[in-house]
């Protein structure tokens, strides 16, 4: 007989040290890779067809993987308005290159 749920070990388990899913459906390789190695250890692997997933056009974020934005501010740990300010203007410098070549 299978003790109840709040009795089960395995759940017990799970609950302590948390549940993993080795595939990401979102995750370019690229991206996946980093994040793999750096967090996981390498066991963080893309659902296949994610090679698909890349920015084109001419924008300087054009292709795949990570980009680095550099931004200078300090005494943020938490939050840094800085560094929001600079997502949305490579947001809006991306989709606004792309858009003047949809035109």
């Amino acid at each position: 007989m299978k003790p109840p749920v709040w009795q089960d070990p395995v759940l017990e388990l799970l609950q302590e040290k948390g549940l993993f899913f080795d595939e990401t459906w979102r995750l370019h390789p690229s991206i996946c890779e980093f994040t793999s190695e750096l967090y996981y250890r390498g066991g963080l692997h893309s659902k296949s067809g994610l090679d698909g997933q890349l920015l084109s056009g001419k924008t300087k974020f054009a292709g795949t993987g990570l980009f680095v934005v550099p931004v200078e501010h300090s005494g943020c740990q938490s939050i840094s308005p800085a560094e929001v300010e600079a997502v949305v203007k490579a947001i809006d410098l991306s989709l606004g290159e792309i858009n003047e070549i949809r035109r």
